[in-house]
């Protein structure tokens, strides 16, 4: 029986067919993709966390910031926005923009705040509202713990609702804290945030 040769390809080409399929393997990370940078898919652009002051304004908000999710609940304190938070930071879930609107219903924690500004340093923009609840003792101190974080982080502006609130004594319920949905206060709370969403910090 006659043996047919089978021809093999040239030894030389076979190490360089060899080597492009491994460079094409090979994934180089982009230079300009870094964590924090953009949303993940699927995760929204702006996110603000905040009691029920926030869900006033959130019909406003959604309309003047797109892609923003709202997530406001009655009587949240801070140890529960840091709590959501660190489990956006967990999952990698961090938007590039945040609203941080606490404090209305009780005493910052000084550690919890610094905790927070931590968790929230790989966002672009981070917007620290003010409070106005002039009927409890712990406003004061809050805010001034509040306005303390830009200088504790260079990706922090503040939205001051305490200033713009006790000059519009007429925007807000008989509680003196909540505000109409739609109203003229829920109307001017949103576009200060908004505002402060687009500004660079410094």
């Amino acid at each position: 029986m006659t043996r047919v040769a089978t021809a093999r390809p040239p030894r030389l080409a076979t190490r360089a067919a060899c080597a492009i399929a491994v460079a094409a393997a090979v994934v180089v990370p982009s230079a300009t993709a870094t964590a924090g940078d953009r949303p993940r898919p699927g995760v929204p652009a702006s996110y603000a966390i905040g009691d029920s002051v926030l869900i006033d304004v959130e019909g406003v908000l959604v309309h003047l910031v797109p892609k923003l999710r709202v997530d406001a609940v009655v009587s949240r304190q801070f140890s529960d926005g840091l709590a959501i938070v660190q489990h956006l930071r967990a999952t990698h879930r961090m938007t590039t923009r945040f609203v941080v609107f606490l404090g209305t219903n009780g005493t910052i924690v000084p550690s919890q705040f610094v905790q927070m500004l931590h968790l929230l340093n790989i966002c672009r923009r981070v917007v620290l509202v003010t409070l106005w609840v002039p009927t409890r003792p712990w406003m004061r101190a809050d805010n001034t713990l509040i306005r303390t974080g830009p200088r504790r982080a260079r990706n922090v502006v503040i939205a001051d609702w305490t200033v713009l609130a006790r000059a519009h004594p007429g925007w807000f319920y008989s509680d003196r804290v909540h505000l109409p949905i739609d109203g003229p206060g829920a109307t001017a709370l949103a576009h200060l945030i908004a505002t402060k969403l687009s500004e660079r910090a410094r």
